[in-house]
C-alpha cells in the first residue's frame, strides 16, 4: 500500500514535468513563429544599387592614349565678332532759325580815364590821405566822382536836405556792388538863414553849427571808421596789407547852401578826433591853421554846446 503510492507520487511528479516542458516547448515554438513570421517580414530587406540591379557597368579611363597625340587648339587671328544689323535710326532735325547777331554798343566805362576831379562838386579837398570833403548841387550826385588822383570813390557820405519822402533825422545805408559804391545818407532840416549863431564871411551869414543830430554823427564816424580802417594814426595796424591803403576813398558832401560846411566839417571833425584820440579843438586847429586849407572850411564850427562840445561827445562815445 505504501509502494503504491510513493509510486503513484512519483509519477504523477514525472507527468507534471513532461506537461511543463511541453508547454514550455510550445510557448517557445509560437514565439520563434510569431518572430519570424512578423518580425522580420517587417524590417526592410537590403536594397542593391541601381548599377548593380540594372547589370551596368561604369569603366572610367584615366590612362592617355598613346596612339593618337594630343593637339591643343591653336587661334590665326583675333576672335571674329558677330556683327549684328543695326537698325537705322531716323535722322529727325529739328531746325532751328540761324542766330540772330546784334552788334550792341558796348557800355560806357564807368569812369573816364581823364575826367574831371570837380565834376559836380564843389570845393572838393582832401582834408587827410583818402578821406575828402566838397559840396554837391542838389540832391543828386555825378554817375562818376574821383578823387584827384583819378581813383573813383568808393564810400561816400551823402548829406541831403528832407523831402516827402525823406524826413529829417534819417539814416540810411545803401551799397552798389556793380561800382562798388558804399554810401550813407543822412537827410537834415532845411534851415531858413537867420542873423542868430552865424558867422561873417564875405559880407554874408552862415550857420556855424551842424544840423545833424548825435545819433546821424556817430553812424558817419563808424561808416568811415569801417571804410578807412587802416588810417588810425594812434593805433597803426600791421596786419593790414599796404596795397589796401590804395583801394579806398571817401567823400563827405552836403548840398551847396547855408551851414553845409559846418554840416560836412563837423562829421570829418569827429572822426578824426575819434581816430587820433585828441579833442575836436585840436582837430579844428589844424585845418584852421592849415594853408593848404581852403577859406570855405575855416573858421565853420563854432564852440559850445552845438558845436565842438558834440562832436567831443561823440568822438569819445563807445570807449
Amino acid at each position: 500500500m505504501g509502494s503504491f503510492r510513493t509510486g503513484s507520487i512519483f509519477s504523477s511528479s514525472i507527468l507534471s514535468a513532461t506537461s511543463t516542458t511541453l508547454i514550455f516547448t510550445q510557448l517557445y515554438t509560437l514565439i520563434s513563429t510569431f518572430i519570424d513570421h512578423f518580425y522580420f517580414s517587417v524590417m526592410p530587406a537590403i536594397r542593391k544599387p541601381l548599377r548593380d540591379r540594372c547589370n551596368v557597368q561604369l569603366k572610367v579611363v584615366t590612362a592617355t592614349p598613346t596612339g593618337k597625340p594630343l593637339e591643343s587648339p591653336s587661334y590665326n587671328g583675333a576672335p571674329t565678332r558677330i556683327r549684328r544689323p543695326r537698325k537705322s535710326v531716323p535722322d529727325v532735325r529739328v531746325p532751328y532759325p540761324n542766330p540772330v547777331r546784334i552788334h550792341a554798343p558796348a557800355e560806357p566805362r564807368l569812369y573816364p580815364v581823364n575826367p574831371r576831379t570837380a565834376q559836380g562838386l564843389r570845393s572838393l579837398h582832401k582834408l587827410v590821405p583818402y578821406l575828402y570833403i566838397a559840396f554837391h548841387d542838389g540832391n543828386r550826385l555825378p554817375q562818376s566822382l574821383v578823387a584827384d588822383d583819378g581813383t573813383a570813390f568808393t564810400h561816400i557820405i551823402k548829406i541831403t536836405h528832407e523831402t516827402e519822402q525823406r524826413v529829417a533825422g534819417t539814416v540810411e545805408v545803401k551799397s552798389d556792388p556793380k561800382r562798388g559804391l558804399h554810401s550813407l545818407v543822412l537827410v537834415v532840416p532845411e534851415v531858413a538863414p537867420h542873423r542868430r549863431g552865424r558867422r561873417r564871411v564875405k559880407n554874408c551869414c552862415e550857420r556855424n553849427t551842424s544840423v545833424l543830430t548825435e545819433t546821424q554823427i556817430l553812424a558817419a564816424r563808424d561808416f568811415i571808421s569801417l571804410a578807412l580802417p587802416y588810417y588810425l594814426e594812434a593805433h597803426p595796424r600791421d596786419d593790414i596789407p599796404l596795397a589796401s591803403a590804395d583801394v579806398a576813398r571817401l567823400l563827405i558832401t552836403a548840398p551847396v547852401g547855408d551851414g553845409a560846411a559846418s554840416d560836412v566839417l563837423s562829421v570829418a571833425v569827429c572822426y578824426l578826433a575819434f581816430a587820433s584820440e585828441e579833442s575836436a579843438e585840436t582837430v579844428l586847429d589844424y585845418v584852421n591853421n592849415e594853408e593848404d586849407v581852403s577859406t570855405t572850411w575855416k573858421d565853420v564850427i563854432a564852440e559850445g554846446e552845438g558845436g565842438v562840445d558834440l562832436l567831443n561827445k561823440v568822438a569819445a562815445s563807445g570807449e
